[in-house]
């Protein structure tokens, strides 16, 4: 078999609804990953400022960090 009928056997096999299907959820797919990383560094942000306020507390005093 050539490949010109390999490419043309190949072609008669595609899903163009599956394909379509794909690129209209692929930007879904994208916008709930960047806001799971957002909401991922929030939380750390948010654990790591209530963490450095506890340990500045019982202290009893805040120095600069020189």
């Amino acid at each position: 078999m050539s490949y010109p009928q390999r490419v043309a056997a190949k072609a008669t096999q595609i899903e163009w609804a599956r394909v379509l299907l794909s690129v209209v959820s692929a930007p879904f797919y994208v916008l709930g990953y960047l806001l799971g990383l957002l909401l991922a560094a929030v939380t750390f942000a948010a654990a790591a400022i209530a963490l450095g306020v506890s340990d500045a507390r019982t202290r009893g005093e805040v120095t600069d960090a020189r």
